[in-house]
């Protein structure tokens, strides 16, 4: 990995593809605030220009967030193909293009029937709608999900730290892991000779579901097999500088979780469905029965809303 301090994006698309950035490395950016990396995304998000119609970002900016930087860019049936790239390669490969594409078939097949009580139609099988849907619900597809957001990215990056606060335990997602990441893609744009097709990039489409609506969700697919990640992919393509990696500290996370909250992203609007309201509930739970100042301090007493040391009130006193 490639890692620069700064940020080496300049404010007219046209020009991200510089010299300055690494063509066959993935740039890693750690940031030491969340201020920092809410700079960072408001460069990317200032320097957008947007098609008329749909009003689609031009070229598209695509941002995830996962609790484990060490975990590569693949979607979710792929991962599934093995333990590390290698294998994963290899059987992607044995496949076939016919076999691989009866795999999809044979897995939306079983979705359409069990979610909605109906057959496959060729519309569904060509549909990205019909993937993207169910992939937030935890199908094993050829998609990966992004979002047009990278605060929704930052949120998702937490996950596993969330969990903790809502089982009391305030603590960060394994004792081996200090950090989380952000990944932003720049997506290829209207007028870009260097996309052939391979990697694809999906809009949810007329049967946006809620959870689509709320995160912004965006996908991609590689259509071809001879990668399985994303990060390989644009290496090997020389294209790796439209990917960059944010290592945000897991320190960080109780002022992100604060200023998540004051952006009204939180489970509860992520995910307007029962498992959100209950994700939410848990969440309220823990920070009021965990007594996390003792373990966070100031940022979590802050987010609170809970007197500082040495000031009256009626939360739980620091130790």
């Amino acid at each position: 990995m490639f890692r620069f301090t700064t940020s080496l994006f300049p404010l007219d698309p046209t020009e991200w593809n510089n010299e300055a950035r690494p063509l066959d490395r993935v740039v890693e950016q750690e940031v030491s605030t969340i201020e920092e990396f809410f700079y960072h995304s408001s460069l990317v998000l200032s320097a957008q220009t947007y098609l008329e119609k749909d009003a689609i970002a031009d070229p598209p900016v695509f941002w995830r967030g996962q609790s484990d930087p060490s975990w590569t860019l693949c979607s979710p049936l792929e991962r599934s193909f093995g333990v590390d790239t290698a294998s994963r390669l290899k059987r992607k490969q044995s496949l076939g293009k016919d076999d691989w594409t009866r795999l999809l078939l044979r897995i939306l097949q079983d979705y359409v029937a069990d979610a909605e009580g109906r057959a496959l139609t060729a519309e569904d099988a060509l549909d990205p709608s019909v993937w993207g849907a169910g992939r937030h619900f935890g199908l094993n597809g050829p998609f990966l999900d992004w979002t047009g957001s990278p605060f929704v990215a930052l949120f998702f990056a937490l996950s596993a730290y969330y969990r903790g606060l809502s089982k009391g335990a305030g603590v960060a997602p394994s004792d081996e892991t200090t950090h989380v990441a952000v990944f932003r893609l720049i997506g290829y744009s209207s007028h870009d000779k260097s996309d052939d097709g391979t990697l694809r990039t999906h809009l949810p489409r007329a049967k946006l579901s809620p959870r689509e609506r709320a995160q912004a969700a965006l996908y991609t697919e590689l259509n071809t097999p001879d990668a399985v990640d994303l990060e390989s992919y644009l290496c090997e393509k020389g294209e790796a500088w439209r990917l960059t990696k944010f290592l945000i500290p897991i320190s960080l996370a109780p002022v992100a979780v604060r200023y998540l909250n004051l952006m009204n992203i939180r489970h509860d609007t992520l995910l307007p469905d029962p498992e959100g309201f209950a994700a939410a509930a848990n969440l309220e739970y823990g920070l009021r029965t965990a007594q996390l100042v003792q373990i966070h301090g100031r940022g979590l007493r802050v987010f609170q809303g809970l007197p500082e040391d040495g000031e009256e009130g009626h939360g739980p006193k620091a130790s």
